[in-house]
């Protein structure tokens, strides 16, 4: 069978076809794959999305084999960092979209970084999934590019790809890093963070590993590599998810990389995300609640003093309780009644109140200012804030989850 010329044909050669063959770098779970450390089954139901995490250093001189590698592996995103892009639209990007992919992608900003190469972010994913790119401001310490993948009910999860360059301050990251998830955590209650940060996330006595750790705990997420993912034995890429989003028995590293990548220093970090999510089983509860605002304030407190007025006089202290609590509970009955409604069961950090929320802002809006100006009282101003927003989340996070929660236990309607 004649095949077509064209180049990007990956893999094949270009005047016969022979019997289809298989990219070096399948995932377990392929027909045919090369072993790794630790292998993993990948088999799925056809709506489980099949994902990757890779820092590929340069998709411009190997878009050929990653393309291969997506398609010969029916990977459905693939999350990249350091893209080494300069432009939104060239042959790159056209070779992806050529393979029935698309590309939401963001080049480094050289003004930002100081550096004229290097970095880029994005997410390459078929198109018969339903992706639409989203903007979340945050400082310059990591680069990131967001998108919502839309589930079957509806229901999006935020998905992101991020890279932080090495020698930025980590102090700085964990405080940008810390306003991006609060600025998406109020927002998203799915959330699929994959990427590099340059950590060594293997070291647990690091300080480092344990302010990062601490941080997406903070907010219910997961690291879900374990395994090295760096040729120099670090474990330096994040996979970060909310809800049990992914299958953690899906999460492989596939170290065999180098033998075939020889320019690329970390493994491709496979991951399956959870079918029953993305097929949208949802989580619902039922609430009970009385349309108080719809109430006629002068009707309602005739009808309460003529309940009232007829009451018993003549009964015990108990008896004249009861009766009182009766008359009300009728009266607010005929003009109120209990109301009944499913609503979606977003569960979120409780520590993550009202009064936090607002600090934030308050600190958010002394950052930009002190961004616009560079004073230094606006400057000092900005820190007092970002010291006692640090403050508040380690005092509220002592706070037992009971105590916190302690109102929703009750049954009582008014």
């Amino acid at each position: 069978a004649v095949v077509s010329t064209q180049s990007g044909h990956y893999g094949r050669d270009q005047r016969t076809e022979q019997a289809p063959k298989q990219h070096p770098l399948l995932l377990p779970g392929s027909k045919k794959h090369v072993k790794s450390s630790q292998p993993q089954s990948l088999t799925t139901a056809s709506n489980t999305l099949k994902c990757i995490n890779w820092n590929v250093r340069s998709v411009k001189n190997k878009i050929c084999d990653i393309m291969s590698y997506l398609v010969d592996d029916n990977i459905s995103i693939l999350f990249v960092s350091e893209t080494w892009l300069i432009s939104t639209n060239n042959e790159t990007t056209a070779a992806i979209k050529a393979q029935g992919y698309n590309i939401i992608h963001k080049i480094r900003n050289c003004t930002a970084t100081g550096k004229t190469r290097g970095g880029g972010v994005g997410i390459i994913h078929k198109n018969s999934i339903n992706v639409t790119q989203t903007f979340v401001k945050h400082g310059d310490t990591f680069e990131s590019v967001c998108a919502k993948l839309k589930s079957s009910n509806g229901d999006n999860v935020f998905c992101c790809s991020i890279y932080r360059p090495p020698n930025i301050s980590a102090e700085l990251f964990f405080t940008e890093f810390d306003e991006f998830l609060s600025s998406i955590f109020i927002k998203f209650d799915k959330i699929v963070i994959a990427g590099d940060v340059n950590f060594h996330l293997e070291n647990t006595k690091s300080t480092n590993t344990t302010k990062f750790n601490e941080l997406i705990g903070s907010y219910g997420l997961k690291q879900m590599l374990q395994d090295i993912t760096h040729k120099a034995g670090h474990t330096l890429d994040i996979v970060l998810c909310s809800h049990k989003l992914i299958n953690e028995a899906s999460v492989s590293v596939n170290n065999v990389i180098a033998s075939v990548f020889p320019t690329c220093d970390h493994y491709p970090c496979a991951f399956n995300l959870n079918d029953k999510i993305i097929s949208g089983a949802k989580e619902e509860k039922s609430i009970t609640f009385r349309s108080i605002k719809n109430i006629d304030a002068e009707l309602f407190h005739t009808n309460l003093q003529n309940c009232l007025d007829s009451n018993s006089t003549s009964l015990t202290f108990e008896e004249a309780i009861n009766q009182y609590n009766s008359s009300c509970l009728s009266v607010i009955n005929n003009h109120a009644p209990l109301l009944t409604k499913t609503i979606k069961d977003r569960k979120s950090a409780p520590w993550f109140d009202g009064e936090y929320k607002c600090q934030r802002v308050l600190r958010r809006k002394a950052q930009n200012l002190w961004k616009r100006t560079q004073l230094p009282e606006d400057k000092s101003a900005y820190a007092k804030l970002r010291d006692h927003c640090s403050k508040l989340a380690a005092k509220k996070k002592k706070v037992p989850t009971a105590a916190l929660c302690w109102g929703q236990s009750s049954s009582i309607c008014i």
